[in-house]
């Protein structure tokens, strides 16, 4: 199960390089996100490249860490993860909204 979650970082994840820690991490992994809040990580903001929406979180240098602790099946509180994940699918909808009122509009 574990090689699942792998292939799907690699799909889902920008970086340039494993060893150059960027201002800002990207990924359109919506658990993966919602995770990386429940551990305190600043969302700062999303971006929609045709169907897809990308998650933009600031990097705080151990994102790295927290991304490992979720391939591996960190636990999490089941509540906040819950809060997390409604929040985020929120501005999935938000987003489309937004883009088919200007396709409309």
């Amino acid at each position: 199960m574990s090689d699942k979650k792998s292939n799907n970082k690699k799909k889902t994840t920008s970086r340039s390089s494993p060893r150059e820690i960027l201002p800002s991490f990207k990924t359109s992994d919506l658990h993966l996100s919602a995770f990386l809040r429940c551990a305190g990580l600043k969302l700062e903001g999303y971006e929609r490249k045709g169907t897809k929406i990308f998650f933009i979180f600031r990097n705080r240098g151990d994102t790295e860490k927290f991304i490992n602790n979720y391939l591996n099946d960190s636990p999490v509180k089941v509540l906040t993860y819950k809060t997390c994940l409604k929040e985020l699918r929120h501005l999935i909808y938000q987003s489309r909204a937004e883009t088919e009122e200007v396709s409309h509009g």
